[in-house]
C-alpha cells in the first residue's frame, strides 16, 4: 500500500467548519465504534433498521450487501452481529454518520456471500449500544434460495497465470440484474441497480446462476482484450460448469502505470457499496494505484490490503468548497494524505482551500513526500450521474458555479475572481495541480472542460488533465474508467511527480503515444506529455493503438487548441497500432496534444454502433488524450503565453460557450449531499492551523 505514516487503523468522521475529537477506530461488525455526533432530540425516540435484508425477503443472488440503520441515536455507536446464533465478525464492515439526518444517525454496511449458506430461513442480529445510549436490536429472518447452477470461472493471461477480472452476464432477455429487492432499497442513489456482473479479484470465483442461455463476457480494463463465452445449463444443473476465459494483455504500456484518482467508499454519504466489494472491483479493473477521496474524510486503508493485497492504494478526500453564504460551487481532490491531523479544509473560496490544504501538508506531512500534495478540480463544469440522463450543468463545478466564461479575458468582468490573487499569498482559484477534463462517461461535459482547459494552455496555465471513474458503487460509474496512464512507478514520490509534470495520457478504450521531434539542425530533440522541445518546426509521431474490441473513429493532432491534423479509422485496427507523423511549424510559442475517439462536433457514438463495448462499459465513449508537449518556438529559453485578450479570443471562436449555470435540478450526488453539511459554518481565523 501506499499510505502515509500514521496508524491505518485510525478514521476521522469530519464535519465541516469544526475541529474534530480525538480519532475513533474504523468501526466493525466485531464491535469497534463510531461517534454519530451531538444528542439527538430527548423527544426523538431512538430506533434500529436492517435494511438489507428485508424481514421475510427471499434472496436468490449470490451476494447481497447488508445495511443497518440506526437513527435518533446519541454518543458513540458500537455495532454487533450474529448470523444464525454465532457471532459475525467482518474487519471490514463500515460505520457512518448518515447524510440525511446529520450526526443524528449511522449507518453500518457490510456484505454476505449467500453462498456460504445452507438454502433455507436464517436470521440476522445487529446491535448497536453506546455510553450514552441504551442498546438497540433488531433481528430479521430471510429465506435463501440460491440459483441452482453451479458455475466456476476462471480468468487467465494466454500463459496460464490468473487475472482479476470482472465478468459480465447476459440471456435472451437481456443482461442478468445480480442484485434485487432490499439490497436496492438499502442505496438511496440506486447505482448497483444495473449490476450485471461478477467480480473475479484473483481470477477465480464459484458461483452459481439460473438455468438457461447465456453469454458471458469477460473483462480487464482498456489493456486487455475481452474473451466471450457461450454458456447453456440445463434444467436439472448436473455436475459443475466450468467456464475458462483468456485476456492477453494487447496493449502493453511499459514504463507506465495505470491509475484512477476519484474512488469512492462506501463512507462517502452518497455511496452503500460494502468495503469488501470495493475493493474487489478495484483489483478487477486493472488498477496499479488507485486514489480513496471520500466526502471530506480520510480513511484508513486496512480494507484495501485486506481485498486487493496487490493494489497501491493512495489516502486523498474530496473537499468541498463554499462560498461566503454557504453556496457550494465545487469538489475538489486532495492527495497524498496523513491520518492524523487532517480536517475538512473549509475555505470559503478556491484560493483559501488551496492555502489552507497546502499549510496542512506541511503540517501533517506523507511519508515519502513530505508536504507535498496535489489538488484536482473535479468534474469543473457540473455532473453527469447516469449515463442515460442528461448532464446536470453547475453542481460542484468550479468553472460553472461561479463561472469561467471562455470568450472573456482571464481577470476580467466575470472571470476576474478566477485570477485575482488572495492578499498575503498571491494565490488564485486556478492554482490547482490537476483538472479532471474526463469524467466518468460524460461525453457532453468533456466537450466543453476540454475547451476550458485549452483556454488555460494558451494563457501559460499547466494543470494536468486526468481522467476519473469518480466510481461509488459497482456498476454505472465502473472503477478505472477512464484510466490515467501515468509515466511513473507505483511508489508515491514518482508517481506524485508525474502527476505534477502531466506525464499522463488518458483513455476510455484507445492509447495513445505522443513524441514531439525538434526539427531543427542538429540532434533531434524529443518530449512527450509533459515536457518541451526548443524550435519553430517540429514533427509529431502519434501511435494509436486499441484492444479489438475498442471502436476508434479518428485520431486527431491538436496545436494551441485548434485541430492541425485528423484521420478517420476505418477497420480494425492493427496489433501493433498505427503511427502517424504530422509536420508542425509554430509562429509562437505553444503546445501540442492527441487526441483519439468521436470527432468532437459530432455527436454521442450509439451503442449499436459501439458492439461490444457496449456491454463493457454502457454510456461510455471510447476516447483518449495525451497531456500536452509545450513548445519553445522562439528558442529564448521560455514560455511566453498569449495574453489573457488573445486567449479569449481564439476561445471564442474555437467553441462557443455555455448559458450560465441553472441551479441543480435535485438529480445530482451534489444535492443529495448537501444534506451533510452545515451550510452556517464560517471558517473563521486560523483555518490554516
Amino acid at each position: 500500500m501506499v499510505t502515509g505514516t500514521m496508524p491505518l487503523l485510525t478514521l476521522l468522521l469530519l464535519a465541516c467548519g469544526e475541529t474534530p475529537a480525538p480519532p475513533t477506530p474504523a468501526a466493525s461488525a466485531d464491535g469497534a465504534a463510531v461517534d454519530v455526533g451531538p444528542a439527538a432530540d430527548a423527544a426523538t425516540p431512538a430506533t434500529l433498521e436492517l435494511l438489507s435484508p428485508a424481514p421475510g425477503e427471499r434472496i436468490q443472488t449470490p451476494w447481497i450487501p447488508v445495511k443497518a440503520a440506526a437513527s435518533g441515536t446519541k454518543g458513540s455507536l458500537r455495532f454487533d452481529a450474529t448470523l444464525d446464533g454465532a457471532p459475525w465478525p467482518d474487519p471490514d464492515a463500515l460505520t457512518r454518520p448518515r447524510w440525511v439526518e446529520k450526526g443524528e444517525a449511522v449507518d453500518w454496511i457490510t456484505e454476505l456471500d449467500l453462498l456460504r449458506l445452507a438454502p433455507g430461513p436464517h436470521e440476522i442480529v445487529v446491535t448497536a449500544a453506546g455510553p450514552d445510549q441504551p442498546p438497540l436490536s433488531t433481528t430479521v429472518r430471510f429465506e435463501t434460495a440460491p440459483w441452482p447452477c453451479e458455475v466456476a470461472l476462471s480468468v487467465d493471461d494466454g500463459d496460464g497465470a490468473p487475472l482479476g477480472a470482472r465478468v459480465i452476464v447476459h440471456g435472451s432477455d437481456g443482461p442478468l440484474a445480480m442484485l434485487a429487492g432490499s439490497a436496492l432499497a438499502a442505496d438511496p442513489m440506486r447505482r448497483d441497480r444495473e449490476l450485471h456482473s461478477f467480480l473475479l479479484p484473483d481470477g477465480r470465483l464459484t458461483t452459481r446462476l439460473p438455468p438457461g442461455d447465456w453469454t458471458l463476457v469477460a473483462t480487464r480494463g482498456v489493456r486487455h482484450d475481452i474473451d466471450e463465452q457461450q454458456v447453456v445449463l440445463a434444467d436439472d444443473c448436473s455436475g459443475t460448469a466450468a467456464v475458462a476465459f483468456t485476456l492477453p494483455l494487447v496493449v502493453p504500456t511499459p514504463g507506465r502505470v495505470t491509475a484512477d484518482l476519484h474512488v469512492h467508499t462506501g463512507l462517502s454519504g452518497d455511496a452503500s457499496v460494502p468495503d469488501g466489494a470495493r475493493f474487489r472491483s478495484l483489483a478487477a479493473a486493472d488498477l496499479d494505484v488507485v486514489v480513496i477521496t471520500d466526502h471530506k474524510q480520510v480513511r484508513a486503508l486496512d480494507a484495501a490490503r485486506r481485498s486487493a493485497p496487490g493494489l497501491h492504494a493512495v489516502q486523498g478526500a474530496e473537499a468541498k468548497i463554499k462560498t461566503p453564504v454557504g453556496r457550494k460551487y465545487a469538489h475538489i481532490n486532495v492527495f497524498p494524505l496523513a491520518l492524523d491531523g487532517i480536517v475538512y479544509s473549509n475555505g470559503r473560496d478556491m484560493a483559501q482551500h488551496v492555502d489552507s490544504w497546502r499549510a496542512r501538508a506541511r503540517k501533517h506531512p506523507v511519508d515519502g513526500v513530505g508536504e507535498r500534495v496535489l489538488i484536482q478540480a473535479n468534474h469543473p463544469r457540473g455532473l453527469q450521474v447516469h449515463y442515460s440522463g442528461k448532464p446536470s450543468w453547475g453542481p460542484a463545478g468550479l468553472f460553472a458555479r461561479d463561472g469561467l466564461v471562455r470568450s472573456v479575458p482571464l481577470g476580467e468582468g466575470a472571470n476576474a475572481w478566477l485570477s485575482r490573487g488572495r492578499e498575503g499569498t498571491g494565490t488564485t482559484a486556478l492554482d490547482f495541480d490537476l483538472l479532471e477534463v474526463l469524467n466518468r462517461f460524460s461525453w457532453e461535459m468533456y466537450l466543453q472542460v476540454r475547451q476550458d482547459w485549452f483556454l488555460l494552455l494558451d494563457v501559460g496555465r499547466t494543470p494536468t488533465g486526468t481522467g476519473n471513474s469518480d466510481s461509488h458503487a459497482l456498476a454505472v460509474e465502473l472503477a478505472g474508467m477512464p484510466v490515467n496512464l501515468v509515466e511513473s512507478g507505483t511508489d508515491l514520490p514518482s508517481f506524485v511527480d508525474a502527476l505534477a509534470e502531466g506525464r499522463v495520457t488518458v483513455s476510455s478504450g484507445p492509447v495513445l503515444d505522443l513524441d514531439l521531434w525538434a526539427a531543427e539542425e542538429g540532434p533531434g530533440e524529443r518530449a512527450g506529455p509533459g515536457g518541451r522541445i526548443t524550435g519553430a518546426h517540429a514533427v509529431a509521431t502519434v501511435r494509436l493503438r486499441a484492444a479489438p474490441w475498442v471502436p476508434v473513429e479518428e485520431v486527431r493532432v491538436v496545436q494551441d487548441g485548434e485541430i492541425v491534423f485528423r484521420e478517420a479509422i476505418t477497420g480494425p485496427l492493427p496489433a501493433e497500432g498505427r503511427t502517424f507523423e504530422v509536420p508542425l511549424s509554430f509562429a509562437r510559442d505553444g503546445w501540442v496534444l492527441a487526441e483519439a475517439g468521436p470527432p468532437p462536433e459530432g455527436p454521442r457514438p450509439s451503442a449499436v454502433a459501439l458492439g461490444r463495448f457496449a456491454w463493457v462499459a454502457p454510456g461510455y465513449v471510447p476516447l483518449a488524450f495525451t497531456n500536452p508537449v509545450r513548445v519553445d518556438a522562439d528558442a529564448d529559453g521560455e514560455l511566453t503565453p498569449l495574453t489573457p485578450a488573445e486567449a479569449a479570443a481564439a476561445s471564442a471562436q474555437r467553441w462557443p460557450d455555455l448559458p450560465p449555470a441553472a441551479p441543480s435540478d435535485g438529480t445530482s450526488e451534489d444535492a443529495s449531499d448537501d444534506a451533510s453539511d452545515d451550510a452556517s459554518a464560517d471558517p473563521g481565523p486560523g483555518d490554516e492551523d
